[in-house]
């Protein structure tokens, strides 16, 4: 009878703790969106991104990824312009 007694408040203490941990996660949530409003959280992030795009690395990112896509565009254009010719010198 003591084990399951012991087992009993084990669960109602384990329910008690989720109850507040959801409760803490509530009151966060609550503080958080009071604290922090939608142009905060945008001049946050644009700052974020504004400092990254300026960077030499993904300047150097940008700048090769770039001729990687023209390469490959004057490659397929060159493979079907022969094509082209090909059909029509026959």
């Amino acid at each position: 009878m003591k084990g399951c007694d012991k087992n009993h408040n084990l669960f109602s203490y384990i329910q008690i703790f989720i109850r507040k941990c959801i409760d803490m996660d509530r009151r966060i949530r609550q503080i958080v969106l009071e604290e922090l409003s939608k142009s905060d959280v945008e001049s946050m992030i644009s700052r974020k991104l504004g400092s990254s795009y300026d960077s030499k690395e993904f300047k150097k990112a940008v700048k090769k990824v770039s001729a990687e896509v023209i390469e490959d565009l004057y490659k397929t254009l060159w493979n079907r312009s022969s094509m082209w010719r090909s059909g029509v010198v026959k």
